[in-house]
């Protein structure tokens, strides 16, 4: 699939609906999908308002370092995926595209790898004029993976849009990821080790195990959390962030799954009423 592909998917499942008019809100991703959907002459709907949140879809500038780590990445690849090589070190071309991509790159499957290759080289940026509906951005100043240089410009070339900058926020709800294969990382601590974290840190990330299959949420609130001093509020909060952190989080990755609370965590749950979960 291409980004064309996942505008056709949103339009028929909004067409299923029957509505006429929609708003759309993007996040990351999913800001692609809805830029790419104002490229259309005609939609069986109306779009009346859109939120695009950190959105992706500018191409980064070329630099010379960029220039340089594709061309070695080229190289590398080359080299590594001749016979012989295979033959010598049949995980070495792997463990190279790991080292070289992304996070998401490295946890995507080979089907989702060439997706990314062809969403992440498309240039979005001239179907931004195209929006003319009210445009509400949401960005965080820390952003890294779509700076908040690129929700600037966004604002620039849409033409009733308007941009909110929140402070301390990055791509996500917190700012950073640790993500790696079960058999690279074992335990929670020693991944977070392995990604120069000291093993106290482990307090300051959501924590899961996840596959295809579901997403399994380690559900311990820390004592400390958001320094909210009673035990049932503090919960309701750590509950209610998390979900909103990781679901977040699985999109990116391309993972469309649930998540799970196991049971020996139920203790951690007591004090949730049974309209919150």
């Amino acid at each position: 699939w291409d980004v064309g592909s996942y505008v056709d998917f949103v339009i028929d499942f909004i067409k299923d609906y029957g509505v006429n008019e929609v708003m759309l809100l993007g996040h990351s991703f999913g800001g692609r999908v809805i830029i790419k959907m104002h490229s259309r002459e005609s939609l069986p709907f109306k779009v009346t308002k859109v939120i695009l949140v950190d959105s992706a879809g500018i191409m980064p500038p070329k630099t010379k370092k960029k220039s340089w780590r594709t061309r070695y990445y080229k190289m590398g690849k080359a080299v590594l995926s001749t016979g012989i090589a295979r033959k010598i070190a049949p995980d070495a071309l792997e463990n190279f595209r790991k080292k070289m991509g992304s996070a998401d790159y490295a946890a995507a499957s080979p089907m989702m790898r060439q997706v990314m290759v062809k969403v992440v080289n498309e240039d979005l940026e001239p179907y931004l004029p195209n929006i003319k509906c009210p445009t509400l951005l949401v960005w965080g100043v820390n952003d890294t993976a779509t700076p908040l240089s690129d929700g600037e410009k966004m604002e620039k070339l849409i033409p009733d849009a308007g941009l909110v900058k929140l402070e301390n926020a990055g791509h996500f709800d917190g700012s950073k990821a640790v993500a790696a294969p079960l058999d690279e990382a074992v335990e929670h601590h020693i991944l977070l080790m392995k990604a120069g974290y000291k093993d106290t840190d482990i307090d300051r990330f959501f924590r899961i195990v996840f596959d295809r299959s579901g997403a399994d949420w380690t559900f311990v609130c820390p004592p400390d959390y958001k320094d909210i001093p009673l035990k049932d509020k503090r919960i309701r909060a750590f509950y209610r962030d998390g979900l909103g952190v990781i679901g977040e989080f699985l999109q990116e990755m391309g993972y469309i799954t649930g998540i799970n609370i196991p049971k020996r965590y139920s203790r951690h749950l007591d004090v949730l009423s049974e309209d919150v979960y």
